[in-house]
């Protein structure tokens, strides 16, 4: 190649390199003193969509709000203690478990500590499932339930 040549191909590449280089500092010096419009500010909460699911529905049926929130709750209890005695009674059926197992067990469920009920059932499964129905693990507050394991009968 010739001297002129390599001098524009230097001159060129260079100009590359210092308008990328400006860039690159103008676009630093912009994000530095931007001013993002999404930034939460002090005051900002956290809305809870149930707690606002709730609220307007006791408004539309004109009804105590905490009285509505009570009635939601005692219905997911009994829909769970109704999803686990049917479990468990699957499981006596088949044979995995005794009924005096399942007794016991339902038991011990129904006279967990209320933080259990609190946790969800997110963190229930985190905790082992239904509490360690059919392992030995210990169940929600620490308390270990009643062992659920197949009992064989000797003839």
């Amino acid at each position: 190649m010739s001297d002129k040549k390599v001098r524009w191909i230097i001159i060129a590449a260079t100009a590359i390199a210092l308008i990328i280089a400006a860039g690159i500092t103008a676009g630093f010096a912009y994000a530095g003193t931007s001013t993002p419009t999404t930034a939460p500010t002090a005051n900002t909460t956290r809305v809870d969509p149930q707690k606002t699911l709730y609220t307007k529905v006791a408004t539309i049926l004109g009804i105590d709000e905490s009285k509505l929130e009570s009635a939601f709750n005692q219905a997911q209890k009994d829909i769970q203690n109704e999803d686990l005695t049917n479990r468990l009674n699957s499981m006596v059926q088949n044979g995995t478990i005794t009924q005096a197992q399942a007794d016991a067990y339902l038991k011990w469920w129904q006279s967990r500590p209320d933080v259990a009920d609190q946790i969800g059932q997110s963190g229930m499964m985190a905790m082992g499932g239904m509490g360690g129905i059919g392992r030995n693990s210990p169940g929600p507050g620490g308390n270990t339930p009643p062992s659920p394991t197949p009992t064989t009968t000797t003839k």
